[in-house]
């Protein structure tokens, strides 16, 4: 137990100390050309152990337009792998989850679906929020309440936006939206 304890507040000051960086802006980005199916392919290959316990398929579409883009690849891929990991959370057993990228008007739009309880509509626009927790059903235990945060932070020093929605025939949908050049913020 102490173990475990000790574990997550370690993930804890691990997360506020880089939303700290984020904030002072001492993150900087090393951008690169990113191949984005495979990055879905690492992405899914990290939570798949996870997934498969649950029975969960993690389905990934890229369309060819979209298959490349400029980004830093590692802040990139802790976006992604924070939004894949919260899908298979709070998706049901034998559920999919889908990862999607298209190009459209000089961005690239990522997608993470899932079929969970979906977000309240009174709290899609504070799940960004530090520490913000929906509620009791969304709480994940040794989550640092963090992860959406630095989510929207690191999508915001590329020049993108993160924002979240309810899918019409259930669960969530968090889009990432990336320029094709990135405006460093």
């Amino acid at each position: 137990m102490i173990a475990r304890h000790s574990a997550r507040m370690e993930r804890l000051v691990s997360d506020l100390l880089r939303l700290a960086r984020l904030d002072a802006r001492q993150e900087a980005l090393d951008l690169a050309p990113c191949d984005l199916q495979q990055l879905f392919n690492t992405v899914v290959g990290d939570v798949a152990q996870t997934a498969e316990a649950r029975r969960q398929r993690i389905s990934t579409a890229v369309d060819p337009e979209a298959c490349r883009i400029t980004a830093d690849p590692a802040k990139l891929h802790d976006v992604l792998r924070n939004l894949v990991e919260n899908a298979v959370h709070y998706s049901p057993d034998a559920a999919t989850i889908r990862l999607e990228a298209t190009r459209d008007n000089g961005a690239v739009h990522i997608t993470v679906s899932d079929s969970g309880p979906g977000i309240p509509p009174d709290d899609l626009s504070r799940v960004f929020e530090r520490f913000y927790r929906v509620d009791k059903s969304r709480s994940r235990p040794g989550g640092t309440g963090l992860g959406l945060a630095i989510v929207k932070h690191l999508v915001e020093l590329h020049g993108g936006e993160a924002s979240a929605e309810n899918r019409p025939d259930g669960g969530a949908r968090f889009v990432i939206t990336l320029p094709d050049q990135p405006v460093v913020v």
